[in-house]
């Protein structure tokens, strides 16, 4: 009620720690690529409590753009000349790995439990070339249409499909493992269309 008093008793965990060493399907060690760790509840992306004392309404509209966020549950690195990446002060419990290399598939580990004060080296993690299906979205005129999704879904059903955007010029690029496909087109004021099946061949 008015005026009363709560008193609370915080236990702080250990930061954990997460290291690895990132390289292609050949060996060869890959830099500068990113590596994230986030912190997941029930398999979502956490939500953290931001500490401190946050300003009123009033004083953060005085503030320049950004000043009030604070670091949340998200971690991420690149890795070094040698390939190695270093992730610390991460938030103990359930968490994923995101490995976001440039020309290569994108690698994800999960659940990722992690223990207060744990120091977990996830070894050698190999990203993939995969294989680039390319193409161009037109209309009846053989005009190029811009901003139109394109997906591609596996014939396995356990892998979820795969979606880009057409650039300004009608133009897309998707990267997918080796496999079997059906590519879909949906653009807006078009009926859809699908590729059934296209082989995507590659290295395994």
């Amino acid at each position: 009620g008015p005026g009363a008093r709560a008193m609370v008793t915080v236990r702080l965990a250990r930061g954990a720690r997460v290291s690895g060493l990132i390289q292609d399907q050949n060996g060869v060690a890959i830099s500068g690529v990113p590596v994230s760790v986030v912190g997941l509840v029930d398999g979502r992306d956490e939500v953290m409590v931001l500490p401190g004392v946050l300003p009123t309404a009033a004083e953060a509209a005085e503030l320049p753009a950004g000043s009030v966020a604070r670091q949340g549950s998200i971690r991420s690195a690149l890795t070094d000349a040698q390939g190695r990446f270093v992730l610390s002060g991460l938030t103990p419990g359930r968490s994923r790995l995101d490995v976001s290399p440039v020309d290569k598939l994108p690698l994800r580990r999960e659940p990722l439990l992690l223990a207060p004060g744990d120091q977990r080296d996830m070894g050698t993690l190999v990203v993939l070339t995969g294989v680039v299906l390319s193409g161009r979205v037109q209309g009846p005129e053989g005009l190029a249409l811009p901003d139109v999704q394109v997906e591609a879904r596996a014939q396995d059903k356990g892998t979820p499909p795969i979606r880009v955007t057409s650039d300004s010029q009608g133009q897309f690029i998707l990267r997918v493992p080796s496999g079997q496909y059906s590519v879909s087109v949906l653009a807006k004021g078009y009926s859809p269309q699908t590729i059934p099946a296209v082989r995507a061949l590659g290295q395994p």
